[in-house]
C-alpha cells in the first residue's frame, strides 16, 4: 500500500490521480477521517493529461481528484477499491494519504 503525506494551505487546491480499473466490477471510493479539514472532488481527467496517456487494453485509467484545504488540521484520506455487492471487509486499500492543512 502506498502511504503519502501532503501539506496545503487553507483555500489551496492540489490534484492527484489514482489508478482505476473502471468497469471491472470494482468501484473506486474514498474516505476522509475529518471532512471539515478538506474537500475531495472527483473530476474528469484534464485534456492535457489525457493527451500524454499511453494506455493499452487492460491498463488502468487514472481517476482524477482535486483536494481543497478547508480548515487547519490533519486528516487522513484513503482510496479503496470496493467490490460491487460485497461487504466492506473485502475492500482493497490502494492509497492512504495524511494531509496537513495550515
Amino acid at each position: 500500500m502506498n502511504y503519502d503525506r501532503i501539506a496545503i494551505k487553507v483555500g489551496e487546491k492540489t490534484e492527484l490521480t489514482i489508478p482505476n480499473r473502471g468497469s471491472s466490477g470494482l468501484r473506486l471510493v474514498h474516505e476522509i477521517s475529518d471532512s471539515s479539514i478538506i474537500q475531495v472532488s472527483r473530476e474528469e481527467l484534464p485534456v492535457t493529461m489525457q493527451e500524454k496517456l499511453v494506455i493499452k487494453p487492460g491498463d488502468k485509467f487514472p481517476a482524477f481528484f482535486r483536494i481543497t484545504g478547508l480548515a487547519k488540521g490533519t486528516t487522513t484520506l484513503v482510496f479503496k477499491e470496493q467490490r460491487v455487492g460485497m461487504p466492506d471487509s473485502s475492500d482493497l486499500v490502494l492509497k492512504k494519504i495524511e494531509i496537513f492543512v495550515d
